[in-house]
């Protein structure tokens, strides 16, 4: 018997593990073969800590009434956003943690509330470092660092909390309440989207017509504030004392006194956790209990039945013919298969994919001149391919971290291997950008050809942009369901990265725009004919884009070669 609330193991663990990752990352930085990206890695956090200080220090300070209107609508987003990530991506564990981290969890004669301790501790450190980071940006509208740093970091530990209640009650569902759910989030939302929506007309409609430029952008800032100042302000009501502690302008006994209520408040809701995962726990086990002895019964009836039958169809064998479909060498195989695993996922893909392909058809509308409203939808399916769509279709390598080495034990040449992983969401994206394209040709009655050029640039674009993604995966494998500090940096350099890779594509595109001109210009005096300058930059982009594309496969195809599993896949 231990005198202790909680078995000392899982804190043991903790600690060896944060001793284990601080020593493989060190490890990992200090390989040959990464130390190219490593040092590319290091100039972004230089580049990203030098605009957070520029952004810190050269603002100017913000209203306590807008800084309480952008705190207020920033953690009701982040609450529903967990709310509706739990109703279109249901949990598989009510623990956010690697399948052999929480095999070797459960395996453990632990208690269910050591469990959740394990995992309040886990997340603890990553809680603190995000509110040290926001604390740092919001330095100059802070009165009271100290009080702002605690009620930072209790309404970050409660929508933890939250996300984690969540999980555990959208994972103990069956499925008819779980569907309920899913149904109840979306009324929400659309209730919700209404009301924003009502408000801003409202807001709009008796501020008068707007002029573009300042007046707008004022606007734009204002709202949250009168958003917070209307009806829909009330559903932040959870979060108002930590609010009043972010904003308090001095130390006193009062704000003492309400951070004391707060702290009390975060450990009530954490205790209450702890004891909604033990109840469900024992409703998910009651449940399968339940299934496997009905199970049990109908295979017993099944059997009797099938004993008291006769004729020749008792032992009849039926052999359905297998498809015979090309192997590539592999390449079928290892698509097809992520295909299926795609198809497993159709609706939260499909979901995933309306607010990008509105936003990208916006220019239809929006530009009177067609060919530049199809240079835009064009430019927009570019910027949100390159940023954000690699991270909706994940499946690539990135979703086989577990099965690296039975990958690399196959019969498969390392370039069938990647052209396999990657012909995937290529192929998604692909087609989800034809679709986009198509109804911009169509809404804006253009020539058919029009698309065509369109997507011989975006197909090169896409091997670009997901054997970019693979090829620093594989350099630097992670979890995807892994959060931590780790993560967090990896995030932060990685957006940062590919911004300033599009900043740069943009610029050698103009580039090249100029270029072309000058050439084409001096080709037509010499050759005495007229040669067009938009064909010239359009080859020669697709040209360039197909030989990065290839330079990017090659190098993912070596990385993949000389992948160690046994070495560089974390455990």
């Amino acid at each position: 018997m231990t005198t202790t609330i909680f078995h000392p193991a899982p804190v043991h663990l903790l600690w060896l593990q944060s001793r284990g990752r601080r020593r493989r990352m060190w490890a990992g930085f200090c390989q040959t073969r990464r130390l190219a990206l490593t040092a590319i890695a290091c100039v972004l956090a230089v580049v990203w800590l030098g605009n957070t200080v520029m952004t810190i220090w050269l603002r100017e300070a913000a209203t306590p009434e807008a800084l309480r209107g952008l705190l207020s609508l920033g953690l009701v987003l982040y609450s529903g956003w967990h709310f509706t990530k739990a109703a279109f991506f249901r949990p598989e564990s009510p623990f956010d943690l690697p399948p052999a981290e929480r095999d070797l969890l459960v395996a453990m004669p632990l208690l269910p509330r050591d469990l959740m301790a394990y995992q309040f501790a886990s997340v603890m450190v990553t809680t603190v470092f995000k509110a040290g980071l926001l604390a740092l940006l919001l330095l100059p509208d802070l009165r009271c660092v100290p009080l702002a740093l605690a009620g930072l970091v209790l309404v970050m530990l409660t929508l933890e909390i939250l996300r984690m209640a969540i999980d555990i009650a959208t994972w103990g569902m069956n499925r008819s309440a779980f569907l309920t759910y899913r149904a109840a989030v979306l009324a929400g939302l659309v209730a919700g989207g209404a009301a924003v929506g009502a408000v801003v007309v409202h807001e709009f409609a008796l501020g008068g017509p707007l002029n573009l430029g300042e007046e707008i952008v004022q606007s734009l800032r204002e709202m949250p504030v009168r958003i917070n100042n209307s009806a829909i302000g009330y559903v932040a009501l959870p979060f108002w004392p930590f609010i009043d502690l972010i904003l308090a302008d001095a130390l006193t006994a009062p704000k003492l006194g309400l951070a004391a209520a707060a702290m009390t408040t975060v450990t009530a809701l954490a205790a209450a956790v702890i004891g909604l995962y033990t109840a469900t726990v024992r409703m998910v086990i009651n449940r399968e209990r339940r299934n496997y002895s009905t199970d049990i019964a109908a295979h017993k009836l099944s059997t009797n039945s099938d004993q008291h039958q006769l004729g020749p169809a008792h032992n009849a064998e039926f052999r359905l013919p297998l498809r015979r479909f090309p192997r590539w060498g592999g390449v079928s195989a290892l698509a097809g298969r992520q295909l299926v695993g795609a198809r497993r996922h159709w609706g939260s893909l499909i979901t995933a994919m309306i607010a990008p392909a509105v936003l990208a058809s916006a220019p239809c509308f929006v530009i009177a001149d067609p060919h530049m409203a199809l240079l835009s939808t064009t430019g927009t399916l570019a910027f949100y391919t390159f940023l954000l769509l690699p991270t909706a279709l994940r499946f690539d390598f990135r979703r086989d971290l577990d099965r690296l080495a039975m990958l690399k034990g196959l019969p498969v040449t390392p370039a069938a291997a990647a052209i396999g992983q990657m012909l995937a969401p290529v192929l998604l994206a692909t087609l989800f950008q034809c679709g986009v394209l198509a109804f911009a040709i169509i809404a804006r009655s253009l020539p058919l050809p029009h698309f065509f050029v369109a997507m011989l640039a975006m197909i090169p674009l896409n091997v670009l942009v997901f054997g970019l993604d693979n090829l620093i995966y594989l350099l630097y494998p992670y979890r995807m369901q892994q959060e931590g500090l780790e993560i967090f940096v990896r995030t932060t350099l990685t957006f940062t990265g590919k911004g300033l890779l599009f900043v740069v594509g943009l610029a050698v595109a103009a580039g090249w725009g100029l270029a072309a001109t000058a050439l084409t210009r001096g080709l037509s005096e010499w050759g005495g004919s007229p040669i067009s300058a938009f064909a010239v930059f359009v080859g020669g982009s697709i040209a360039g884009l197909a030989l990065m594309a290839t330079i990017v496969l090659y190098a993912l195809c070596r990385t993949y070669r000389n992948l160690d599993p046994l070495a560089d896949i974390p455990r």
